[in-house]
């Protein structure tokens, strides 16, 4: 028995290995604390100037970034010299859209925002008259062209001079005393298809003969020309100028001499 007793116990020279069981890691064996490393200078400086202007960076930066995309979005952004509009039942693509501006855009005759280049736009209104709903129109949306037409009429009000491409019955709808008079451009000799001394049929046009562009717009089309509304009886010169830009592209559409194909 005594023998077993002596094979239980640990013999003097086997030592119990150490082991650190501190829990703070820089604690030493002895429990004191171990030196820690020193940060230098412009740690010290960066962690002082983030405590006390933390939210003034982070606004700063925010707004740095907001600036930055507004930048660029800006001039990704296309600068229109000029626009003309369109209104009718004609939902015109877009390659026929680009045709149609690209082609139009050969005849303003400045670039007025000195960019270099000129650039058409072309607005559309898709509205459908009263027969051609009864008709059946497979597009139809009565909501659409409910806003699409009084958004016409509201652009009509804003009193933006522009060239306009207007189905018939729409062109029959507006006051003509918000349209340009052929007499005062042409004299006697209004254009071939004026229908009136406001408004000129499109499909007698020589650039509706031409242009395929142009003939994916119904012939029965009527071109115009809205005047700017007069305050005080007067315009401001960037408008006239712009006026005037408009009369000389409304001209030259309608002068447009025959091409031979």
């Amino acid at each position: 028995m005594k023998e077993e007793n002596k094979r239980r116990q640990r013999p003097d020279d086997e030592k119990i290995p150490d082991v650190d069981i501190r829990i703070n890691p820089n604690e030493s064996v002895s429990g004191n604390k171990a030196p820690q490393k020193e940060h230098g200078n412009f740690y010290k400086w960066l962690d002082n100037f983030w405590y006390h202007y933390k939210w003034h960076t982070i606004i700063i930066t925010f707004l740095v970034i907001v600036v930055t995309v507004c930048t660029v979005q800006s001039l990704r952004t296309t600068k229109y010299d000029m626009k003309i509009l369109y209104a009718g039942s004609k939902q015109l693509e877009g390659q026929e859209v680009a045709d149609l501006e690209e082609m139009l855009g050969g005849f303003v005759p400045e670039d007025t925002n000195d960019d270099g280049h000129v650039a058409l736009a072309l607005n559309r209104y898709y509205v459908l008259s009263e027969e051609q709903i009864k008709e059946g129109n497979k597009n139809y949306d009565a909501n659409r062209n409910t806003n699409e037409y009084s958004n016409f009429l509201s652009y009509l009000q804003t009193g933006d001079a522009s060239i306009m491409l207007l189905e018939k019955w729409i062109y029959d709808s507006i006051p003509k005393e918000s349209l340009c008079k052929l007499s005062e451009l042409f004299g006697d000799s209004l254009p071939e298809g004026a229908i009136d001394d406001c408004g000129v049929r499109l499909g007698d046009t020589e650039i509706y003969k031409v242009y395929p562009a142009m003939q994916k717009l119904p012939a029965d089309t009527v071109i115009c020309l809205q005047v700017p509304l007069y305050h005080e009886k007067k315009l401001k010169k960037s408008t006239q100028m712009l006026y005037e830009i408009e009369k000389s592209t409304f001209i030259a559409l309608l002068t447009y001499p025959l091409v031979e194909s």
